[in-house]
This record gives structure tokens, C-alpha cells and sequence, in this order.
């Protein structure tokens, strides 16, 4: 059985509601509180928790407090990334505003790359002679939501996943979470996740964007030898 987490935000000191229900084997956590909140935070005593397709930042009480948590919800991640199945997933990724490389490639992502880790096998996929800094990698899950960029610490197989569980439904543009009330099958539960997101009607198939940074003015070079093999073409 997957394991999974209850969001509860109090409706009174006793009382709860669930809002969201997420495998634990799709979250996430990071230290960058200033990408995540506008609003001023204790660094010591926070840090970034998400899953497919949110980020929000836990703070505590205290640094220990805050340790302990982080270590508890690290090692359960961890747990259930080496219980899932499947570990690697096809990625498919297109590229946009990036001169004359191929239009898109395709990944094998493992439950363990990071974003940062995608951008960096893309932009050698691609053939492109960049920093990953200057690119980032955006995802568009549904036809009728615009794409949107994420930070770097996610996991672009989480997203994926969660994406095809729910059968294409997934909302995007960062207000993502499982759906409160429903139950959340697992890989057994679902043939059809082995089919990754080919089974999906081509409107509602999760996608991902290499772009670069909106910051960067030069745009990168490709290798030589790719850009004879595209010149040949």
C-alpha cells in the first residue's frame, strides 16, 4: 500500500480538515524559503516541504524542532522513493526559444533527479554548451493551464507520476495537492501508470519545457558536432 500524508489545517484547536492527501513517496523538501514565500522567514527554523504541484514553507518553534521533522520527513521520502515502481520513467522534453537544437528528447528520470539534475542531462541531450542556471524547466499539466516554472529541488518523475494517477487531471500552475476525500491507489492499482502518460488523451499529457532564464541575454551555443548533424538535416 502507498503511503501517504494527511494535510489537516485546523478549523479550531480541535478541529481539522483534510485538504489534501499526498504520497510520501512524491514529496519534496529544499531550503530555499525565498523562492517559495514573499514574506519574511526564520531560515533556522524553516524549510520548503511540496509535492506535485506545490511548495509551501514549514516553519517552527525551534531549530530542534524544525531538525527533527525535516529528518523524519527525509527518511520516510526516502523509504518510499525505494519501494516505488516503477524508479525510471521515460521524460520527454521540449525545447523552446533555444536557436536551431532538435526539438525535443527524450530522458530516462529516475525518482531521485532533481529538476537541477534534468536540466543538466537535457542541456547535454540537447547538445548545448550552458549553465543550468541559465536554463529552467517549466511544466504545462493540462492544455487549458499556461506552463509554469519550476524552482529546481523537485522531483520531475514525482510529477509525472502523480499526473498519470490521476489520470490527467492534476490541476497546474502551482496549485496542485491530491484531492481531499479520495483515495490514492497505488502503482499495483493502476495497469495503466506502466503505459506512463501515453494512455492519456494528447490534451491532458503532463509536459516539460527547457527554456532559458529570461535573465540571461546571450543565448547558449550548441556543440559544434550537433549543429553539423542539424545542419545536414
Amino acid at each position: 500500500m502507498c503511503q501517504r500524508v494527511e494535510l489537516n489545517p485546523p478549523r479550531s484547536p480541535t478541529h481539522f480538515k483534510v485538504k489534501a492527501q499526498v504520497r510520501v513517496c512524491e514529496m519534496w523538501t529544499a531550503g530555499c524559503m525565498e523562492e517559495v514565500c514573499e514574506g519574511s522567514t526564520s531560515p533556522e527554523r524553516s524549510f520548503v516541504v511540496g509535492w506535485p504541484t506545490c511548495n509551501s514553507v514549514a516553519t517552527f518553534s525551534s531549530e530542534d524542532l524544525k531538525d527533527k521533522w525535516l529528518a523524519l520527513i527525509s527518511s520516510r521520502i526516502a523509504d518510499g522513493k525505494q519501494r516505488d515502481d516503477p524508479q525510471t520513467v521515460p521524460l520527454k522534453i521540449f525545447a523552446k526559444d533555444i536557436g536551431n537544437c532538435a526539438y525535443a528528447k527524450t530522458l530516462a528520470v529516475s525518482n531521485t533527479d532533481s529538476t537541477t539534475d534534468v536540466i543538466h542531462m537535457a542541456l547535454q541531450q540537447f547538445g548545448i554548451s550552458g549553465c543550468v542556471k541559465d536554463h529552467r524547466l517549466w511544466v504545462s499539466s493540462c492544455k487549458d493551464d499556461p506552463p509554469y516554472p519550476l524552482i529546481g529541488h523537485e522531483f520531475p518523475f514525482s510529477i509525472k507520476m502523480s499526473h498519470i494517477r490521476d489520470g490527467g487531471s492534476s490541476p497546474g500552475g502551482g496549485q496542485g495537492g491530491g484531492a481531499a476525500g479520495r483515495e490514492l491507489a497505488s502503482p499495483s492499482d493502476c495497469p495503466g501508470v506502466l503505459l506512463l502518460d501515453q494512455c492519456l488523451p494528447p490534451e491532458t499529457q503532463c509536459q516539460f519545457i527547457l527554456r532559458p532564464n529570461k535573465a540571461v541575454l546571450t543565448p547558449p551555443q550548441l556543440l559544434d558536432g550537433f549543429q553539423r548533424e542539424l545542419i545536414s538535416k
